[in-house]
């Protein structure tokens, strides 16, 4: 991770949130009933502003 951010000039913050997106969405394909997109991103908006 500290390569890449020095290489591409992204703070490890950056790099960590899309990694973490990309398991939500790994996840999510595997379901046997995936969440629905709309409904997946209204949660994530709903959690980040209750934190």
């Amino acid at each position: 991770m500290a390569e890449a951010s020095r290489a591409y000039d992204l703070s490890p913050s950056e790099i960590e949130s899309w990694v973490e997106d990309a398991k939500r969405g790994m996840e999510n394909a595997l379901r046997a009933n995936p969440l629905d997109i709309r409904e997946q991103h209204e949660k994530q908006l709903k959690d980040l502003h209750e934190a």
